[in-house]
C-alpha cells in the first residue's frame, strides 16, 4: 500500500472516530470548529485528500498531486516526520491557562515557558485568569523574542525576560481579561480578535490548558501539542488555497438553500430589535428587510399569517405592513402555564402552531389556527429544545437540542402526537454559548439550517455559526458562518 493511500485511510478513520458524522469543515474556519485538535487536523487532511481524488477524476493530475502531497506533508508535520519550518517574521504564539501549577501554601501558582521555535524573533502572548508567577526559561541559541504580551484578569508576576525584550502587562485594573483556553471555541475567537487588532494577524499557534503543568510548557517543535496547533493552522491555509474544486461543489450544492434568518440581539445583549434578512448558508444576500421589536422566532401558516415569539414569551401575530403585534388568545384556565418558550413552528398538515418550552420538564403546546384554541401535546421529558421546525415532507417536527449549558448539538424528532421518533442524532459540532441564548432552525430544500447565537466581535460586527444538517441522521453537510 502506498504512503498516500495509507494516509487517506488513516484520515478517514480519525475523522469518523472523532464524531461518527460526516462533518464538512471545508468552509468552516478552525476558530469555529468545536472538535478536538486531533479531529480538526484529521478533517483538514481528509479535505486535501478529497481534493486530490476530485482533481484526479477531472484529469488535473498536477493539482491532484499538490493536494495529496500537502496532505502527506501536514500529517508529517504533526507526527514529527517533517521538521517545523523556522519562524518567519511576525509570528505570534499564544499560551493560555486559567490557573497555574500548584505551589506551596501562601505562594502564587506557577507556569514555566520554554521557547524553542527558532528563526525570526517571535511574539509570545500569555493569557490567564488567576495570579500566576510566570518564568521564561533561558532561550536556546537561534531563538529570540520580539516582545512579550501578558494579558490577564488578576495581576501577574513575570520573571526571566531576556534583556531588551519589551513587555506589555494588562490586568483587570487597566483593561486586561481572560479570553479562554484553546479548548474553548469562544476563547479561540476572542484571542484571534485580540491578535488581529494588536498585530494585524492571527496567532500562529495557540496552546495551553485549564491548569498549567508543573513541567515547562514548550513553544516549539519538541511539544506534540504545539506541533499539532502549528499543523492545524498550516493545513487550514493549504485547504483554502488548494481545495478549489471541493469548495466549488459546496457552493453549488448548498448555495440555493435560501432562508430568512432573524438577526436577533447577540449573546452580550438581550435587548434590541430583530431584523430579518435574506441569506444562504454562505452569507447574507440582502440587508435588513424590516425591523421587528423583540422577536426571537417566527413562523407562518398557509394563509401567510406571520407568528412571532418574543422575549416576553407570549406568541403573537405580526402584521408585516404595520409591524403591529397582537397576542394570541390566553391559555384556558387549568392548562399548564407556558414557562420559558423557546421554539415556534407551523404544522401545515393539521393547521396548528407548535410551541416548545424549557421551563420544568418542558412541553409541546399546540394552537389550532382555525379554532384559536390551545392544547398541551406532550411533555418533552426534560429536553430543552432551543428551536423547533416542522417538515411536512415526512410529517415530523425537529428539535434542536444544544443542552442548557451548551455542548454537543443534537437533532430530536417528534411525530404528530409529540412522541419522540427514534433516538436523537448527534451532529458532531456544537454552537458556542448556552441553551438559553437564541438559536434558530429552518427547513430549506429538505435540509435543516441551524443558526447559533450571535457573538459580537470588533464592537459592531456579529458572528453566527451556520450548519446545514441532514435531518434524517443529523450529519452536518456544510458548516459556515454569518457575519453581519
Amino acid at each position: 500500500m502506498s504512503r498516500l493511500a495509507s494516509l487517506v485511510g488513516l484520515a478517514a478513520v480519525l475523522a469518523s472516530s472523532a464524531s461518527g458524522q460526516s462533518v464538512q469543515s471545508l468552509l468552516l474556519p478552525d476558530l469555529l470548529d468545536s472538535r478536538t485538535p486531533s479531529a480538526r487536523l484529521a478533517s483538514r487532511v481528509a479535505q486535501l485528500n478529497d481534493e486530490a481524488v476530485l482533481q484526479t477524476a477531472l484529469g488535473n493530475f498536477g493539482a491532484a498531486a499538490a493536494a495529496g502531497g500537502m496532505a502527506t506533508y501536514v500529517a508529517d508535520l504533526d507526527s514529527g516526520l517533517q521538521p517545523i519550518p523556522p519562524a518567519t517574521a511576525n509570528e505570534v504564539h499564544v499560551v493560555s491557562f486559567y490557573e497555574g501549577a500548584p505551589a506551596p501554601l501562601g505562594q502564587p501558582r506557577t507556569a514555566n515557558v520554554t521557547v524553542t521555535q527558532s528563526g525570526a524573533p517571535i511574539t509570545l502572548f500569555l493569557n490567564c485568569y488567576e495570579t500566576i508567577s510566570w518564568t521564561i526559561n533561558p532561550l536556546p541559541p537561534g531563538t529570540t523574542l520580539q516582545e512579550i504580551v501578558l494579558i490577564s484578569y488578576d495581576p501577574q508576576l513575570l520573571a526571566g525576560v531576556p534583556p531588551g525584550v519589551p513587555v506589555t502587562q494588562l490586568d483587570l485594573n487597566n483593561g486586561g481579561t481572560y479570553y479562554g483556553g484553546p479548548e474553548d471555541m469562544e476563547g479561540r475567537v476572542d484571542i484571534a480578535a485580540e491578535c488581529l487588532v494588536r498585530w494585524g494577524r492571527f496567532a500562529t499557534t495557540f496552546t495551553g490548558a485549564y491548569t498549567a503543568p508543573a513541567s515547562a510548557v514548550e513553544i516549539g517543535p519538541g511539544s506534540a501539542d504545539w506541533r499539532k496547533s502549528y499543523a492545524i493552522g498550516f493545513a487550514e491555509a493549504q485547504v483554502a488555497t488548494l481545495c478549489v474544486g471541493t469548495a466549488a461543489n459546496q457552493y453549488a450544492t448548498f448555495g440555493a438553500d435560501v432562508y430568512i434568518p432573524l438577526l436577533t440581539p447577540s449573546m452580550q445583549s438581550f435587548f434590541g430589535s430583530t431584523t430579518p434578512i435574506l441569506a444562504n448558508p454562505f452569507g447574507a444576500l440582502s440587508g435588513p428587510l424590516l425591523s421587528v421589536s423583540g422577536a426571537l422566532q417566527y413562523t407562518f401558516d398557509d394563509n401567510l399569517t406571520v407568528y412571532v415569539l418574543g422575549s416576553s414569551g407570549v406568541p403573537k401575530t405580526l402584521n408585516v405592513q404595520t409591524l403591529a403585534q397582537t397576542n394570541l388568545p390566553s391559555l384556558p384556565v387549568g392548562m399548564t402555564a407556558i414557562s420559558n418558550p423557546k421554539g415556534l413552528t407551523y404544522d401545515s398538515f393539521r393547521n396548528r402552531l407548535l410551541l416548545s418550552t424549557t421551563g420544568g420538564v418542558g412541553y409541546l403546546y399546540t394552537f389550532d389556527v382555525a379554532t384559536s384554541t390551545w392544547g398541551v401535546l406532550a411533555s418533552l421529558a426534560g429536553k430543552d429544545l432551543a428551536a423547533i421546525c416542522y417538515d411536512p415532507g415526512v410529517d415530523l417536527t425537529y428539535g434542536l437540542d444544544v443542552g442548557v449549558f451548551g455542548g454537543q448539538l443534537n437533532i430530536v424528532r417528534y411525530d404528530a402526537t409529540g412522541a419522540q421518533s427514534g433516538p436523537a442524532s448527534t451532529c458532531g459540532l456544537n454552537f458556542w454559548g448556552y441553551g438559553f441564548y437564541n438559536h434558530q432552525m429552518y427547513l430549506s430544500n429538505g435540509k435543516l439550517i441551524a443558526i447559533g447565537p450571535g457573538k459580537q466581535i470588533f464592537g459592531s460586527l456579529v458572528l453566527r455559526q451556520c450548519f446545514v444538517i441532514d435531518p434524517a441522521n443529523g450529519d452536518i453537510l456544510s458548516a459556515t458562518f454569518l457575519l453581519t
